[in-house]
């Protein structure tokens, strides 16, 4: 398997599973840019492994200096990312089992994080816009937290202890903060 990275600039760092005689993940790398003809191939040698099974990843890019940064740890955790723009930055970090994440960037120098250490955790991250920055963290079993931003400067963190902890943000305009933080 060989995972496609190219435009100008865009990084896509995946961290898969490494399964005794079978691969049984999945990653998926696409990006456009001004001039799609140019691919840099990445082998399968050359990512990161740890014990995992079942993961799926699936990585979009359009623009330059974009960055995504994917570690999945544990089984059947699903990732959906895509950036547009210049100068975005993305981490994504799963551990436990059945996590899910989503995140969408639009825009100039955003940065959006989710890290999920529990079993069937939902998240998800919109923003368009100009540095932003989104960081949600979840550490118990059974959250769920969908924050949206749209503007310049605003930020939302969102760090959830408990289980079937339960956080929906929603914030326009420039310079925004909103903390959640729920035991």
């Amino acid at each position: 398997m060989t995972i496609k990275i190219g435009a100008k600039r865009n990084y896509a760092y995946v961290g898969l599973a490494r399964i005794l005689g079978a691969l049984l993940c999945t990653a998926s790398v696409g990006v456009a840019a001004e001039d799609i003809s140019r691919f840099n191939e990445l082998p399968m040698s050359e990512l990161s492994f740890s014990a995992s099974q079942w993961n799926r990843a699936h990585i979009k890019q359009d623009g330059s200096g974009n960055t995504v940064d994917l570690d999945q740890r544990g089984h059947a955790h699903q990732a959906q990312v895509m950036q547009s723009g210049k100068a975005n930055q993305m981490r994504v970090t799963q551990g436990g089992i059945y996590n899910t994440a989503t995140i969408e960037q639009l825009g100039y120098a955003n940065t959006a994080a989710i890290n999920q250490m529990g079993h069937q955790n939902v998240a998800d991250a919109v923003q368009w816009g100009e540095e932003n920055e989104i960081a949600i963290s979840q550490y118990a079993n059974g959250g769920y937290a969908t924050v949206q931003q749209h503007g310049v400067g605003n930020t939302a963190l969102v760090e959830q202890h408990a289980k079937g902890a339960r956080t929906h943000l929603t914030q326009f305009g420039n310079g925004s903060l909103i903390i959640v933080g729920q035991q």
